[in-house]
């Protein structure tokens, strides 16, 4: 076997090598999965303007401490009359996030690889859901509840509930319809995508020099 031949056989394996030690480094750098926070419209306006959601990797039925971090940005404006023909603006638009705020989660929250979700309850008494709940007051809220409405006034009934509540001091409180797929957030592009891209270009590139 001469030289030629020998550099033949070993390219190959130096870019299989190459592409196992990028693998490992970007699986070791980026555990932390990141989640997009879509908008939430209410009576035409976007009373959730976005945010991002930050989980330790984990897939399945999250709890609080699987959140490393958590940002919703409100956006929420009310008016008022205080005379004939004379209005206030509310504005309780702000950011909610883990500095300024408490997470919660009940019931069933899951993770998957494409997003995080609301599990639909089917019980009676059943309830899942996740709060964010700020110190100065502000909250918003994604729930799936189903309950029991009986009484002696109008016989058995059941109620669901899949919506998304905000409260805004000073505007208020208003909810939201959460999508039937009861999704919260979508999974964000992982920067291991662009980096195997980029580790990819790099070692084909690496090739052809030689």
């Amino acid at each position: 076997m001469n030289a030629r031949q020998s550099i033949l056989i070993l390219r190959p394996l130096r870019v299989v090598v190459v592409l196992i030690i990028g693998l490992s480094a970007v699986e070791t750098s980026y555990a932390v999965t990141t989640y997009q926070i879509g908008t939430a419209e209410s009576d035409g306006q976007f009373i959730i303007k976005g945010g991002s959601v930050e989980t330790d990797g984990t897939l399945g039925p999250l709890s609080a401490s699987n959140i490393v971090s958590m940002s919703v940005d409100i956006g929420f404006l009310s008016f008022v009359g205080n005379a004939p023909g004379v209005f206030e603006q509310l504005d309780g638009s702000t950011t909610l996030n883990l500095n300024n705020s408490t997470l919660t989660i009940a019931g069933l929250v899951e993770a998957t690889p494409t997003g995080i979700r609301i599990d639909h309850a089917t019980e009676i008494g059943e309830s899942n859901l996740l709060t964010l709940a700020g110190n100065a007051g502000a909250s918003v809220t994604w729930a799936s509840s189903y309950f029991d409405l009986s009484s002696s006034f109008v016989g058995h009934l059941t109620g669901f509930s899949h919506e998304i509540s905000v409260f805004a001091p000073p505007a208020g409180g208003i909810l939201a319809g959460l999508p039937d797929s009861g999704v919260i957030a979508q999974a964000a592009p992982e920067p291991s995508t662009a980096i195997l891209l980029v580790i990819g270009c790099a070692v084909a590139w690496v090739a052809r020099r030689r």
